[in-house]
């Protein structure tokens, strides 16, 4: 048993871990073929990415499937240019197609919005009226039942709009009250635009809707509507 047991301990001793041979040149070649593939992935991301922009105009989704055939037809593009990808993982080609489609949507996104371009409307965040009695401080409105306005009573009308690029002008129209439509004012409360008119006169209950219109530098432009009711004074 012993002599077993000495005879274990003596070839465990001769063990000696020998590294796998590395093929430095192999290993060269692969790296300059997949330094190669994620430039070409990287440019053609870049035209993709251009090309779904001009498209914008036409549908947006046309743009979305001219991107997806591009990572489709990455590996034949690499064939064109004679990139051989033999010996390449796989996982280096599918890293190399999700290159080709994040970096195409940066770059449409990208042309999207100011400075190169804006395409989208102003958003309207929020649409409030207020309104106060004589010398009183002004007070939100709720409705008729809640908050009920008076003839003569001062009435204002907040609006808050975002854009992507800058906000050109925000217009009010309240039929019956202005001429048409009148410019909002930035001024009067920060991050709002307001219209006021601190004399509203009704013989009768009426309700006052108005139009909000909001137009970028783009000319790009958006609408909302609101409504308030004054009643007479009993």
């Amino acid at each position: 048993m012993a002599k077993k047991k000495r005879k274990e301990e003596v070839e465990a001793e001769k063990y000696e871990f020998k590294p796998p041979d590395f093929d430095e040149k192999s290993f060269l070649v692969n790296d300059i073929k997949g330094t190669k593939m994620l430039m070409v992935a990287a440019l053609l991301g870049i035209v993709l990415g251009s090309v779904a922009y001009l498209l914008t105009g036409v549908s947006a989704l046309i743009g979305v499937v001219v991107l997806f055939a591009g990572a489709f037809l990455l590996k034949y593009v690499l064939q064109i240019l004679r990139i051989n990808t033999e010996g390449v993982q796989m996982r280096t080609l599918a890293g190399n197609i999700v290159l080709l489609i994040l970096l195409g949507l940066a770059i449409w996104i990208m042309l999207l919005n100011p400075p190169f371009s804006d395409h989208f409307a102003p958003e309207f965040r929020s649409n409030t009226q207020d309104f106060k009695h004589a010398a009183e401080p002004w007070e939100k409105y709720i409705d008729a039942g809640h908050t009920p306005i008076y003839s003569g009573d001062g009435v204002r009308i907040n609006i808050t709009v975002r854009d992507n690029g800058h906000i050109a002008h925000v217009y009010v129209e309240v039929p019956g009250v202005t001429t048409g439509q009148v410019e909002m004012d930035p001024n009067l409360v920060s991050g709002s635009y307001i219209y006021q008119n601190t004399y509203i006169a009704s013989g009768s209950t009426a309700t006052y809707t108005y139009t909000i219109t909001a137009v970028d530098e783009a000319g790009n432009s958006a609408m909302t509507n609101g409504a308030f009711v004054v009643n007479p004074v009993v």
